[in-house]
């Protein structure tokens, strides 16, 4: 893996982790898709957020986001009879991550130039 994907996915993964951590401090939910629309916000601004931070593959982003969750989720939380479902929440929800980091991707540089040619 070459260093600025490496970069990518531990930027990506922190952003997955807080997620979860910040869930039960800002609505007291310990898993972020029980209280309405955080979950759906939080994985937007955490794509949004990765994308810009780290420019690079959307593939470390999307891998790293997922990573993050997950581990969270079983090094903190007690693994209940239903943790695979909720991997497949995660998977489905973190789709979210994945296309506002891609909108992030491909906007930011049209955005710039868009930018420096009026300037």
């Amino acid at each position: 893996m070459r260093h600025s994907s490496l970069l990518t996915f531990s930027v990506a993964m922190a952003t997955g982790a807080a997620i979860w951590a910040l869930s039960p401090l800002t609505n007291g939910h310990t898993e972020p898709w029980d209280s309405g629309l955080y979950y759906s916000v939080a994985l937007v601004l955490a794509g949004i957020a990765s994308a810009l931070v780290t420019s690079g593959p959307l593939s470390a982003l999307h891998a790293g986001c997922l990573t993050g969750q997950i581990l969270f989720a079983m090094t903190l939380l007690p693994i209940e009879p239903l943790f695979i479902v909720g991997i497949g929440f995660l998977l489905a929800w973190s789709l979210l991550f994945l296309a506002s980091a891609w909108l992030c991707l491909v906007v930011s540089p049209m955005l710039i130039r868009a930018f420096r040619q009026r300037f």
